[in-house]
């Protein structure tokens, strides 16, 4: 896929996978996972409270998994910050339980992040399991009204993300960090629980002056396992996270720069769910607003923890894809 060789002997590699209730799912997770081409890594199961004896079946069939039992779900977040915590590589992959990595996943990530000491997070191609020709994401484009949103979306896969490139962030489903950059940027926000915490992760190691890269290893994902296609439950945490976020790592100028981006977005959202007869929009905003002190105190901490100008932010912030329409 691409000619850089590694400098140096295989560094070890922390495989994240994060369990509820995957028992029908997990073993093909992890065959692949075991199917590398990559020769040094662990694997780390995080579970979430299941209830169908999957990490019964993980026990039983690879004793060389390490598992973590949570006891209850702690969300997308805070579960994978669980096993983050305790590996012991030079780089972590979270990996959803949901996905089937090809077998050259690893090396290929491995590669890149040994070529540049400043790349704190790379994201592989992900496809639809069902359709592998259609495109689920390569990498993450950042919008101005705050979104972060997935680069390819169900674009046929002919070859045009076929390249190594430097992307706003990637997503959490199938990715590798640099343990040095979580150290310095800190783990995902677990008060998100699921929805935007990769976004807000990748935003966060922008403002600290870390690159993100796609690579175009492919890795298949079973979407809409977790939450399934709709559901009031996800359409709530990812307004809320989404406010939490630019609320974070916006800059002032950039909040009132964007600001008719960003009430565009919360209208055509509000608007979205009273055609569903939902007003799990408006509660979003309503809760988002309720813990804005504790928001508003990370953001101080991250605003002065930055080592790169907003300039340099957003030169990565497009225009919404509804913005044509107006």
């Amino acid at each position: 896929m691409n000619n850089i060789k590694l400098k140096s002997k295989h560094p070890l590699v922390s495989v994240v996978v994060l369990n509820w209730n995957g028992k029908k799912i997990i073993k093909r997770c992890l065959d692949a996972v075991f199917n590398q081409t990559y020769p040094s890594f662990e694997v780390i199961l995080s579970d979430n409270g299941s209830t169908d004896n999957s990490v019964k079946f993980v026990k039983k069939n690879y004793p060389e998994v390490k598992i973590i039992e949570n006891g209850r779900n702690l969300g997308c977040a805070e579960g994978n910050n669980v096993g983050m915590r305790v590996a012991k590589g030079k780089y972590i992959c979270n990996l959803a339980n949901d996905t089937k990595p090809n077998k050259n996943w690893l090396m290929e990530m491995v590669k890149i992040a040994e070529s540049d000491e400043k790349i704190g997070a790379i994201g592989p191609k992900l496809v639809f399991m069902r359709n592998p020709k259609i495109i689920n994401a390569a990498g993450t484009i950042a919008s101005k009204d705050g979104l972060v949103r997935y680069r390819g979306w169900k674009e046929k896969d002919i070859g045009q993300y076929d390249k190594v490139e430097e992307v706003f962030a990637v997503n959490n489903v199938a990715c590798m960090y640099r343990k040095k950059t979580l150290e310095d940027v800190g783990l995902l926000d677990s008060e998100f629980f699921i929805y935007n915490e990769d976004a807000d992760l990748g935003w966060r190691m922008r403002l600290r002056g870390w690159k993100s890269v796609y690579v175009p290893v492919t890795v298949q994902h079973e979407v809409g396992t977790t939450m399934g296609k709709y559901s009031e439950r996800g359409a709530y945490y990812a307004h809320r996270n989404w406010l939490w976020m630019i609320i974070k790592n916006f800059s002032l100028s950039s909040l009132i720069l964007y600001s008719p981006f960003i009430i565009t977005w919360n209208v055509l959202s509000i608007l979205r769910g009273l055609a569903r007869g939902s007003l799990v929009n408006l509660k979003a905003i309503k809760d988002a607003m309720k813990d804005l002190p504790r928001v508003l105190k990370l953001r101080k901490k991250v605003q002065r923890g930055r080592k790169v100008t907003e300039l340099q932010i957003r030169r990565f912030m497009v225009n919404p894809p509804y913005f044509k329409r107006f």
